[in-house]
């Protein structure tokens, strides 16, 4: 039943969908810190899959699961959300919930099932949740019971147009957390909207901001702290830059670490550090305008500086998809009815880079190249013949220097060892041909330059061998 009384702070284990938009049932399970088997990555569950595959849909099942109640009372009205010809959806979920004593520091666990439907009258959607899991959901000010939601189309809000008390009677603070994944363009918090406020009223916590600010942005740019012109700012080397002035991908990461922190901070002691918070955090789309320098490390520095919180995320980045274990991933497919389906990669991604994560089953590409590279390619290839040594080294130049190839010249010495390759490669297919030689590449470099070598060494030795005979 409901949780009653404490700090309670909640993880999903698992959710099950039924007629939900792309869905007709599916159950997906979530990696989170509570769990026995312990994971290089315990806090995360990464959601990969084609547009329209329902990786939305996922995060939005968990924040209707795991606040169904709030969400009814907040201002939130379901659209779409009925699997079309269905009469209802439905969503089960078994949310793992803390309630903490501080007198004691102990925290009893407690694992609650919850049921959320939604019943389609007419052309309206109606919300039927079940009992709260906990009377705390409905308290704004308690820390208990976090779930915060951040949609593709998040932007952060200029401090002129953020009014906190207008949004309040529009959303409750509770559904305000999730409501960019159900609403478009929902401003995020800016950092002049509460910054000032913690800074001068819980002066230790904002210490603990300043900290997790460091822990996060990238090595080249460092918040400050300081207010300037209305605003905060940012080092970058020996250029101090405002807010406004950081490029896209800076002020979105900052203002996505901005919302998130000034809701961790919610409720706080002065002293609690931010950083012990649990919950779940829902984000569409991490890699949102971010640099592939970036993204290589944006999961794994999230997740590290919130141990404690419960991060589900989605992406279309194969860089981001690299970072992380085969064990955090959850595969959404589509199927030629348009259903959705869940899976777990049979192969391990963490470590491959971009292009063998494109060709994986993760992504499903044949070729990560051009696609008119791909034609041209191919029908070359398909010209090859055995002892066609020119074709086999432009071949092999266009997998080295892509179109470039196309026009390079072709160098006789290197045509024995690589034509030889291509009779052995070109069996099946232009892709069997592309992988293996691909690899091979390097070896016909290699095994040029050392037979070079080793002829250059015999004809020294063979000059110095007739020099002496003649003395």
């Amino acid at each position: 039943g409901p949780v009653a009384g404490g700090l309670s702070r909640m993880y999903v284990d698992w959710v099950k969908i039924y007629s939900l938009r792309s869905f007709e049932q599916a159950r997906v399970e979530f990696v989170h810190p509570d769990q026995q088997e312990q994971l290089p990555l315990n806090n995360v569950t990464l959601l990969l899959g084609d547009n329209s595959a329902g990786k939305t849909t996922v995060l939005r099942a968990v924040a209707l699961a795991a606040l169904g109640p709030v969400l009814d009372q907040s201002g939130y009205m379901p659209k779409s959300m009925v699997r079309w010809n269905e009469g209802e959806a439905r969503v089960e979920a078994s949310i793992r919930v803390h309630a903490l004593d501080r007198s004691s520091d102990t925290v009893a666990s407690d694992i609650v099932a919850t049921t959320v439907t939604i019943e389609r009258r007419g052309s309206r959607e109606l919300l039927r949740p079940e009992k709260a899991i906990s009377e705390l959901a409905f308290d704004d000010e308690s820390p208990a019971m976090l779930v915060l939601g951040y949609g593709a189309t998040r932007r952060t809000e200029p401090p002129a147009e953020f009014h906190s008390a207008t949004r309040r009677k529009l959303r409750a603070l509770r559904y305000e957390r999730v409501a960019g994944l159900f609403e478009d363009h929902l401003g995020l918090t800016p950092l002049e909207a509460w910054l000032p406020k913690l800074e001068r009223d819980k002066p230790r916590s904002y210490c603990h901001v300043l900290d997790l600010f460091a822990s996060l942005l990238p090595s080249d740019i460092r918040f400050t702290g300081h207010l300037e012109r209305d605003e905060y700012v940012f080092e970058r080397g020996h250029t101090v830059l405002g807010f406004s002035a950081l490029s896209d991908g800076y002020r979105g990461f900052v203002g996505l670490l901005s919302d998130l922190f000034f809701h961790l901070c919610t409720g706080l002691v002065d002293g609690d550090d931010p950083r012990d918070s649990r919950g779940i955090v829902l984000i569409d789309e991490i890699d949102q305008h971010l640099h592939p320098t970036w993204q290589r490390t944006v999961v794994a520095s999230l997740t590290r500086a919130l141990p404690k919180l419960e991060f589900i995320l989605t992406t279309h980045s194969p860089i981001v998809a690299g970072t992380v274990y085969a064990a955090n991933i959850r595969l959404l497919t589509s199927d030629e009815d348009g259903v959705s389906h869940v899976e777990t990669p049979n192969k391990e991604l963490h470590g491959l880079d971009a292009d063998q994560v494109l060709l994986s089953e993760a992504f499903g590409l044949r070729s990560s190249r051009a696609p008119d590279f791909v034609d041209q390619y191919d029908a070359l290839a398909r010209e090859l013949e055995p002892g066609d040594w020119q074709t086999s080294v432009r071949l092999l130049k266009l997998l080295e220097q892509g179109s470039a190839g196309l026009d390079a010249s072709i160098e006789a010495p290197r045509a024995p060892a690589w034509a030889h390759r291509a009779k052995e490669l070109i069996k099946d297919s232009p892709a069997d041909f592309a992988a293996v030689a691909a690899k091979d590449q390097q070896t016909g470099y290699r095994t040029t330059s050392k037979q070079s070598a080793k002829k250059k060494s015999a004809k020294k030795k063979s000059s110095a061998k007739k020099k002496a005979n003649s003395r």
